[in-house]
């Protein structure tokens, strides 16, 4: 009327949004703006189909049936018009699903999640079926501290919200929800919000944990501390660790730290004994001044073992001298220099360490501060010979492997020769060879005659 060109309305689709899943219902709403403040209709389509109207106009909403509709992806269109021009259309793909409900789920968060005493906090979740539809115009019951009790109902995203005010007090507090629909399915969650007194900064350690697999005498241990920082303010102090209590005798690690929210502190400590040792680690001198003291400490128990040691102690021979082609024994001593009850396996090579020179293995337990015996046979021909005795696969884990082998050297004599009479001739159960021979003649002749005597009897 004024001559000024029209300016084309806007239209915005709140609900469904890209990807939503609906069953028998499209609950479809959302708002359209113009700058002359003249929308007069928005209308939408389902798949490029027929345009139908929606109710509203400045804030409009449609319900459709999906009735017909396949299982799957659709396409809502929609647009407004102010009598002159029309808005661009606006799309958004959904999804028609066949599938039941089956369970209610409830998404809940408190916003923010840490605060100063009475500042303003937002408690506010989501409540979607098994199947992805949304639940719209649920009573969610949401419970807090200090006898807080309200009900809000899901809008047409199944969103629920409580606007409300973080208790006086400094603490954890615990806000939770429910609710239940016409068909009885329930969902409930809970949340926490963290109250601060002060917007300093608060250096808590959280946790000690040992890193590394075993625990024992002069060996590198790996512990990982996990600081937090429960303020709002980073704050700087100094790590320290103690084998014991603080302040006996040099800390085993100290160095500076910078806290924004979460870091995790590692080193390496090497017990210095056996037993329950209290590992304590704390922060000192935090600056700017720490809102809260009594957590900046943690003790935590270790035992610490004093592992196995096996060493072969001793390899000797049955026979020092034995002879060619004789079967003799090799004895071996394992000795256990630990505080561990262990097993091993023990391996005899002859004359090598190739695979084709293992003669035998032997598996065998050895008490702590104790040792045990093992023995292997073998037979070697004439000559110089060494044997090389290793020990694996000890369990526990021992503490040093460079005493697990052992190597004996000695030299097979020439083959055996049973020993004889003075005469030099060899004694035949304590006969002389002529004597042996009479006796087998006589034995003949007499077998002979008897064999005559009982032809002709």
């Amino acid at each position: 009327e004024n001559g000024e060109p029209n300016t084309p309305p806007e239209v915005f689709i709140e609900s469904p949004q890209e990807g939503d899943t609906v069953d028998l219902v499209l609950k479809a709403a959302g708002i359209a703006f113009d700058a002359d403040d003249n929308v007069e209709l928005v209308r939408l389509r389902i798949d490029g189909g027929e345009w139908m109207l929606a109710e509203g106009s400045s804030r409009w909403s449609a319900n459709i049936s999906t009735e017909g509709m396949d299982p799957g992806a659709h396409l809502l269109e929609v647009q407004a018009d102010d009598g002159i021009d029309e808005s661009t259309i606006e799309s958004v793909q959904f999804y028609v699903t066949d599938l039941p409900p089956l369970y209610l789920d409830m998404s809940l968060v408190v916003d923010p999640a840490t605060v100063l005493p009475n500042e303003n906090i937002e408690v506010r979740g989501e409540l979607v079926y098994g199947n992805g539809v949304r639940a719209e115009g649920l009573q969610v019951r949401i419970e807090g501290p200090n006898g807080l009790l309200v009900f809000k109902e899901s809008d047409a995203r199944g969103v629920f919200r409580l606007s409300t005010v973080a208790p006086h007090g400094e603490g954890t507090y615990i806000y939770s929800a429910s609710t239940t629909d016409d068909n009885d399915l329930t969902a409930s969650n809970t949340t926490q919000l963290r109250v601060l007194k002060s917007l300093e900064p608060d250096l808590a350690v959280i946790a000690i944990r040992i890193e590394s697999e075993k625990v024992a005498v002069g060996i590198n241990v790996t512990v990982a501390v996990d600081l937090r920082n429960l303020g709002f303010t980073a704050g700087n102090g100094t790590f320290k660790a103690w084998e014991g209590e603080p302040g006996t005798g040099e800390p085993i690690e100290d160095r500076p730290v910078t806290v924004y929210d979460r870091i995790t502190v590692s080193f390496t400590w090497v017990p210095a004994e056996e037993g329950v040792i209290d590992l304590t680690v704390e922060v000192v001198d935090v600056r700017p001044s720490d809102a809260n003291l009594s957590n900046n400490r943690m003790v935590e128990p270790v035992i610490v073992s004093n592992l196995p040691d096996l060493t072969i102690a001793n390899t000797s021979l049955s026979n020092p001298t034995p002879y060619a082609n004789t079967t003799f024994t090799v004895s071996v001593r394992v000795e256990n220099l630990g505080g561990l009850n262990a097993s091993c396996t023990v391996r005899l090579y002859v004359d090598g360490r190739e695979v084709e020179n293992l003669e035998g293995s032997s598996d065998i337990g050895v008490a702590a501060y104790g040792f045990a015996y093992t023995g292997f046979d073998i037979m070697v021909d004439q000559g110089p010979h060494f044997v090389f005795v290793d020990i694996i696969n000890a369990y526990p884990e021992e503490s040093r492997t460079d005493n697990n082998n052992a190597t004996l050297k000695f030299n097979a004599k020439g083959p055996y020769v049973p020993p004889t009479d003075d005469g030099g001739e060899v004694m035949l159960g304590g006969l002389t060879p002529l004597t042996f021979i009479l006796i087998l003649v006589g034995a003949a002749v007499i077998t002979a005659v008897a064999i005559v005597l009982l032809r002709y009897w």
